[in-house]
C-alpha cells in the first residue's frame, strides 16, 4: 500500500495532483490528523467519508467532495479543494 509520501503523480479533474503541494495526503489518517490539529469539526461516516456540519462530505482516498442537495460532486477535488470550500462556507 502506498503512503501519502510516495503517492505517484496522477491527474485529478485535469489538474496534476502533487503530494508536496497539498496540505495533507489522500488517506483518512492524514486528513483526520490535519483537521484535528486545526480544530475543524467533522464526523467520520461509513464508506470512509468525512462529514462536516455544513453538508459537505469528503472522501480522502479519492479527494472527492459532495455538498448535500447537489446533483453532482464538486468539480474540484483533493485536500486543498476541501479547505478552500470550508473557508468559502465559513468553517
Amino acid at each position: 500500500m502506498l503512503t501519502a509520501d510516495i503517492v505517484p503523480f496522477r491527474v485529478i479533474q485535469n489538474k496534476q495532483y502533487q503530494p508536496s503541494k497539498q496540505p495533507f495526503g489522500l488517506n483518512m489518517d492524514s486528513a483526520e490528523q490535519y483537521l484535528v490539529q486545526r480544530g475543524i469539526p467533522y464526523t467520520k461516516c461509513k464508506g470512509n467519508a468525512l462529514k462536516f456540519d455544513n453538508g459537505i462530505s469528503y472522501w480522502p482516498r479519492k479527494g472527492t467532495l459532495y455538498i448535500d442537495g447537489a446533483e453532482k460532486r464538486e468539480k474540484e477535488s483533493g485536500p486543498q479543494a476541501l479547505l478552500d470550500l470550508l473557508k468559502r462556507l465559513g468553517i
